[in-house]
């Protein structure tokens, strides 16, 4: 819904013999962003399936996987390689699922933690999780973003929500906190509804309730 990357469907294994491009770092263990930059930058033009598989890791990778603020400091197994070498694999892998659950478990790192700090390191593509909250909360979207207009006219494919945003803000803590205590705050959910689902009522006002964890 905010991305548009695939997250159903199950994963697939690349295929038996598949591994058909002699890329330099297959043969380590792991590899970096910049392993498979400096590889796409040593093949040939005319290259283009190559070229095309590199580039499509490279954003994955970089993007999508990235678990480390610095330029390049991920390092990543091999398993990633394999897919991008079968390209039927690469373009039918659920992206968006890994990432949102590398996403999810950095959330929950966080959460576990006091949340006193003035900054975290969320991993995964955070991208999609501050798209929800500005989504959520229109306050902070309307402080912290630009968006398109309003389109008068129905498009004929769908929209996800990335493509509203023209711009986005970084924050400080304070500059949240302060939209925060603001009396009209308003918080509308962007999800569809669940049939039956008791968390539909659930307040933040409510007792814990060991069935809802």
């Amino acid at each position: 819904m905010v991305t548009g990357l695939k997250c159903s469907g199950e994963a697939r294994e690349p295929r038996e013999g598949t591994e058909k491009f002699k890329w330099d770092f297959l043969k380590g263990r792991t590899h970096t962003v910049k392993d498979v930059e400096k590889q796409l930058r040593n093949t040939r033009e005319d290259a283009s399936d190559e070229r095309f598989c590199l580039a499509m890791l490279l954003l994955i990778e970089s993007i999508l996987l990235q678990k480390s603020l610095l330029d390049g400091g991920t390092t990543f197994t091999l398993d990633y390689v394999k897919i991008a070498q079968d390209m039927d694999v690469l373009m039918t892998y659920p992206w968006g699922r890994t990432a949102y659950n590398l996403l999810l478990k950095s959330l929950q790192r966080a959460v576990d933690k006091s949340l006193d700090k003035n900054n975290y390191d969320l991993q995964g593509f955070p991208m999609a999780f501050l798209i929800w909250i500005l989504e959520s909360v229109p306050l902070l979207q309307y402080a912290f973003s630009q968006v398109v207009p309003i389109l008068s006219v129905q498009p004929s494919t769908p929209i996800f929500l990335c493509e509203k945003y023209l711009q986005i803000a970084s924050p400080q803590l304070i500059d949240v906190l302060l939209i925060e205590i603001k009396d009209h705050l308003k918080v509308t959910c962007i999800l569809p509804p669940i049939s039956n689902d008791p968390e539909d009522d659930v307040c933040m006002g409510d007792e814990a309730n060991k069935d809802l964890d």
